[in-house]
């Protein structure tokens, strides 16, 4: 091991005072003879001189045990050289001046942004004063309800209505309900009206009244008339009704020559299981729309009516006819279906028929399985039927599908037809760009027949009758469509 310089110099001093220590002193006289020195001296100088030395010895151990070794120096170096490293990577995430600078930057612009969204934020005492005006506004709201005007007033028992206002069942009615007064608006809340002698009725000479959402017919005893509407009303709608078993009309619009019905509105109503399903006297003007009558014994029963628009209704299995009109007109049907009508009846069957009115249009119309069980041959089934004195009426664009009169356990004289027009009385008609198949019977089924000198017949394809045109049809072209096109062809396909 190398010691340091200071260290060698003090090993040495202490070695020399040791071997001095050891040799015997010799002192001189005047003469200059050396006269030899006691060894009782000697050796307690030595003796002194060892134990200095000794103790010498230890303080330079103690020394050597503080001062590190060289494999010591080499460790702390590397130990600074890792912590050199870890400086110099702090050093490169503090950010620098600049970076610290354009950090306070952005914390200034989003304190300016943090005055602005504290001074749009209403304070406390702003918060208060606006919770009081709600509670205010509230009380207030808490009047109008107990007093207000508008609020449906209650229906739990038959009742005359006298005075204009909103009402509403709050439960099952058993009895009648007469309204008899203007602007009343009747909630059947899901409810029904059972077991009167009739259910809804609208006194005489009364304007807008609508009445919606609920069920009437339909109890343990026979109900008349379901809704009856009387003469001299105006302005009357029916919405989301049922109205069903009843033994005379189901909904009934009882206007007269002198006072008739004007404005009927009625929607998305299902009427059935009744004497008439829909029936029309004296009405002037209205719609009906989305509605379908069914097992009744005519589903939509017209007369003396004018202006009416009849759209996507449907009159299924009832017993005479799916619609009907009489002395009527100015009538428009469009997307209207007539399906399985006088397969239970042993009289006339009818999709659509108009009879002695006039001007009275059928467009896009569906009359289907349209058939009667009369024995009798002045009984008829038709799909289209313009009869007696209409005039100037339409069918275009209509379909008319399985038209039959075929009786039950024997032969039947009756006639079908899937478009018929009463030949000496209607004048001046349309048929036209019609669809007309499947007729048949046991007297013989004929797809179209009609006076073609009094009646327009054009464009229509008769296919898979037993005769596709009657004999008094003109100008009808057999074969396919190749024929030339003329103002009055029609085409008739033999049986596939």
């Amino acid at each position: 091991m190398k010691h340091p310089f200071f260290m060698r110099v003090l090993l040495l001093s202490a070695a020399s005072v040791f071997l001095l220590g050891s040799l015997s002193l010799v002192s001189m006289d005047d003469g200059g003879l050396a006269d030899t020195v006691p060894t009782d001296n000697v050796w307690d100088i030595s003796d002194r001189t060892f134990k200095k030395a000794r103790a010498n010895q230890l303080k330079l151990d103690i020394i050597e045990s503080i001062i590190p070794t060289e494999s010591t120096i080499d460790g702390i170096y590397s130990k600074l050289n890792v912590n050199q490293l870890k400086l110099d990577i702090i050093e490169s995430i503090i950010p620098t001046e600049s970076t610290i600078d354009g950090i306070y930057s952005k914390l200034n612009v989003n304190q300016s942004k943090l005055d602005v969204i504290e001074s749009i934020i209403p304070t406390e005492s702003t918060v208060d004063s606006i919770c009081s005006k709600i509670d205010v506004l509230d009380s207030k709201i808490d009047l109008i309800d107990v007093d207000c005007p508008c609020a449906a007033t209650p229906i739990a028992s038959p009742i005359t209505i006298t005075a204009s206002g909103s009402y509403c069942l709050s439960k099952n009615i058993t009895g009648v309900i007469t309204i008899d007064a203007d602007n009343v608006t009747i909630d059947l809340n899901r409810y029904a009206v059972v077991d009167g002698s009739n259910g809804i009725v609208i006194n005489n000479n009364h304007a807008d009244i609508l009445i919606m959402n609920g069920t009437v017919g339909g109890g343990s005893s026979a109900t008349q008339i379901g809704i009856s509407v009387g003469s001299g009303c105006a302005r009357t709608a029916l919405k989301d009704l049922n109205v069903i078993d009843c033994e005379l009309v189901a909904v009934d619009f009882g206007g007269i020559n002198s006072a008739p019905i004007k404005s009927v509105n009625i929607d998305r109503c299902c009427i059935e299981s009744s004497g008439m399903g829909l029936q029309m006297d004296n009405v002037q003007g209205g719609r009906v729309s989305q509605c379908s009558m069914s097992f009744n014994i005519t589903g939509f029963y017209v007369d003396d009516t004018e202006k009416l628009i009849v759209e996507d209704c449907c009159s299924f299995a009832n017993e005479r006819a799916g619609f009907e009109l009489r002395t009527s007109s100015n009538n428009h049907f469009e997307n209207c279906k007539a399906i399985k009508n006088g397969e239970t009846g042993s009289d006339n069957a009818f999709g659509f028929i108009a009879t002695s009115g006039s001007c009275n249009t059928f467009v896009c119309c569906i009359a289907e399985d349209t058939s009667t069980n009369s024995i009798s041959s002045s009984k008829m089934a038709a799909g289209f039927a313009f009869t007696g004195t209409e005039k100037r009426s339409v069918f275009v664009g209509c379909t008319s599908k399985r038209t039959q009169a075929v009786a039950t356990g024997g032969s039947s004289q009756a006639k079908s037809f899937g478009v018929y027009l009463e030949a000496g009385t209607t004048q001046k008609c349309v048929v036209q760009d019609n669809l007309i198949s499947g007729t048949t019977g046991d007297a013989g089924g004929v797809g179209c027949e009609a006076d073609g000198s009094v009646h327009l017949i054009m464009r229509n394809i008769g296919y898979e009758n037993d005769t596709n045109f009657g004999t008094s049809i003109t100008n009808v072209h057999t074969g396919g469509l190749g024929v030339d096109s003329k103002a009055l062809d029609n085409l008739s396909f033999p049986p596939l």
